[in-house]
This record gives C-alpha cells, structure tokens and sequence, in this order.
C-alpha cells in the first residue's frame, strides 16, 4: 500500500512539470504557420512529438539516461525556434552513462532553470552544457550554464535546502528533490 501511495505521488510530481509549456509551444508553430514558416513549423511540432513521447514513456517513471538526453535535446530545439540565437548548447555524456537509469523528467527543469534564470535575462547569448560520468560508483550529471547567476542570498537559501534542510522556493528543484526521495 506504501508503495503504491508513493508510486501514485511520483505520478503527480511528474505530470506537475510546467503543463504551459504545450500551450506556449502551439502558440509558436500557429504563430510560425501563420507567417508561412512551414519547415520551422513542422521541425518544431516534430521536436514537440518527440518530447512528449519521451515524457510520457508508456507510463514508465525511469527511462535511460540517453532518452532523458534526448528529451532534454528536443526541450531546447523548441525554446531555440521560440528565442532564436538566445543560446547554445551541448551534452557531454560518459561512454557507456546512457544506458543507465534515471527517474524521466529529471533533466529538464533544470534545464529549464538555467534557460529562464541564468541565460535569459543575461545581455547576448549564452550556453548550457549538460556533462554525465560515473564518479566514485555514483552517476553525477551536471547541468551548467555562463548566465547570470545566483545572488548571495538565493545561493544560500538553495545550499540550505539541497543539505535537507528548508525547501527551496523554486518548483521544479522541489520536485526533483521529493521525486528522487520516493
């Protein structure tokens, strides 16, 4: 019964991540259609089908490290046909890491984070890196990016929640964290 409580909680948490992002993505291909962009309206919807079909994974709550990549790869396809030249981005995945496991959706929202709190609101463009190795028995995946930035007493507020203590005020780090502790 615990289980299956816990496994009901991973569902919601998982269909909490960001549902207007499909409404702000139409948005885009009618805006794209509309303007007789057609080729950029159809790569756009196929990114869009890839990473829904991916988020969705028949209903599975671990999918590989390689799909989570692939994901993510189409997340920012879409937010580079909504924001143009904005950014850049790259992955750098250990041989061999992306047959591992990892709980689906658990890339994207800090992806996600360092487009909108790091990149966006920096003058030019900027660039997310996303690296993955085995290190000490442990998989560690890091998700960087030369935006902005945290200031001091955002930094320490998130320091304090990742050693348990507080929760960060920031949605999908919280979801991340309860995700990973069920």
């Amino acid at each position: 019964e615990q289980k299956q409580k816990s496994h009901l909680e991973l569902m919601i948490m998982q269909s909490q991540i960001k549902p207007h992002f499909l409404y702000n993505t139409l948005g885009s291909i009618k805006a794209l259609a509309d303007l007789k962009e057609s080729q950029k309206a159809s790569s756009m919807c196929e990114s869009l089908i890839r990473f829904y079909r991916i988020s969705l994974s028949n209903g599975n709550s671990v999918i590989t490290v390689g799909m989570e990549m692939e994901l993510v790869d189409n997340y920012l396809r879409i937010l580079e046909y909504r924001y143009g030249e904005k950014f850049e981005y790259s992955f750098e995945i250990e041989k061999g890491l992306e047959h591992a496991k990892i709980p689906r959706m658990m890339l994207q929202p800090l992806v996600e984070n360092a487009v909108y709190h790091g990149i966006k609101p920096k003058d030019g463009g900027g660039m997310i890196l996303v690296s993955g190795r085995m290190e000490d028995g442990f998989m560690v995946i890091t998700v960087f990016d030369d935006g902005v930035g945290m200031d001091e007493n955002t930094l320490r507020e998130f320091e304090h929640a990742s050693g348990g203590g507080a929760r960060f005020s920031g949605v999908g780090i919280n979801n991340i964290r309860e995700r990973i502790r069920l």
